[in-house]
């Protein structure tokens, strides 16, 4: 059996413990050990994105539009349709 030191807060040895081989002994293995540290980084990171809603800009150009939606006209402005294409190429 393998033994341990008991420390205590301050750093002082208190006692030793014993553990066992087959539990303590064991060989690492990197791959799962790698999977466990990657799953406890992705959790400390979850949760924290954010966007602005529209509570949050009260007449402002920091958001005129909500995300993913292409080009919209400014809900500031007067005029609300989109201006059609006057001049270039026209398809036939």
């Amino acid at each position: 059996m393998a033994k341990l030191s008991v420390t205590d807060l301050t750093g002082s040895s208190v006692g030793e413990l014993d553990v066992a081989d087959d539990v303590f002994a064991a060989d690492v293995k990197e791959h799962l050990l790698w999977e466990v540290v990657r799953f406890q980084r992705a959790a400390k990171r979850a949760g924290t994105a954010s966007t602005k809603g529209r509570a949050e800009i009260n007449r402002t150009k920091a958001k005129l539009q909500a995300e993913g939606h292409g080009q919209r006209p400014s809900r500031l402005a007067a005029q609300q349709r989109v201006p059609r294409r006057r001049r270039g190429a026209r398809p036939s």
